[in-house]
């Protein structure tokens, strides 16, 4: 599975309660994509590089426990390169649940494959 990442970075913490964003998408690329392990470590990497140092300094490193909950916003697209599917274009948001040194926390990150290319933009931004 390719999987080239480039990010535009703030961060959201939120309390929403669970399952407020769901699965709703039944592309099951879509859905193996989400659950692969290289998108978990994906998503675990650049939540820990954008935590605020504040947050840093009470814990040094987030593990996320749930990442394949999501809203589509635009439909992804998937293109076949030497039998494997990889995803080519699309746009959703992540809610992410993570361990904060024993606390869980959510986590909401806006995604987006650029098509034709290798990369994944993800915004942490405020408001999603």
């Amino acid at each position: 599975m390719r999987f080239g990442l480039r990010l535009a970075i703030a961060l959201s913490i939120s309390s929403t309660a669970p399952g407020q964003i769901v699965d709703s998408n039944p592309n099951p690329l879509f859905a193996g994509f989400t659950n692969s392990e290289p998108y978990k470590n994906y998503l675990q990497s650049a939540l820990n590089s954008v935590e605020p140092v504040p947050l840093r300094a009470q814990c040094p490193s987030l593990t996320v426990i749930d990442f394949n909950k999501y809203l589509i916003v635009e439909t992804p697209t998937f293109v076949r390169e030497q039998g494997n599917y990889n995803i080519d274009s699309g746009k959703w948001i992540a809610r992410v649940i993570v361990d904060r040194c024993g606390t869980q926390s959510v986590r909401r990150v806006l995604l987006e494959a650029i098509p034709g290319g290798m990369n994944i933009t993800a915004d942490f931004g405020r408001g999603l």
